[in-house]
């Protein structure tokens, strides 16, 4: 699922432009724009997230999945895994290096 096109999505279903949309989560146009076409530098803030989440009637943890960002929780799970079995992190390398790949494996799951 795209972040990008998920928000873009939702504006439209809700029937507004991306100037309503920025001005009712507090950033400019420009910003959602960037967003929407998957452009943004970074992911956005959680509170942005959370203003997202409110305005298009999304689920704030499916937007904060999608965006890209982790939980802190699942990052601390995530180094303990690494910590413990550091024969995964091949795995995380051709992941990363191979999204297809990626797709794969989270697909097969």
């Amino acid at each position: 699922m795209n972040f990008g096109t998920t928000i873009k999505e939702a504006r439209r279903k809700k029937g507004i432009n991306q100037r309503v949309l920025a001005e009712a989560i507090g950033c400019n146009f420009t910003y959602v724009s960037k967003i929407e076409n998957n452009k943004a530098d970074y992911p956005p803030s959680d509170e942005v997230l959370k203003s997202l989440s409110e305005v298009l009637g999304l689920e704030f943890e499916l937007l904060h999945r999608i965006s890209g960002k982790v939980f802190p929780e699942d990052y601390r799970i995530f180094v303990e895994l690494v910590r413990t079995n550091p024969d995964v992190l091949p795995l995380f390398r051709r992941m990363y290096l191979d999204p297809q790949f990626a797709r794969f494996v989270f697909n097969s799951l």
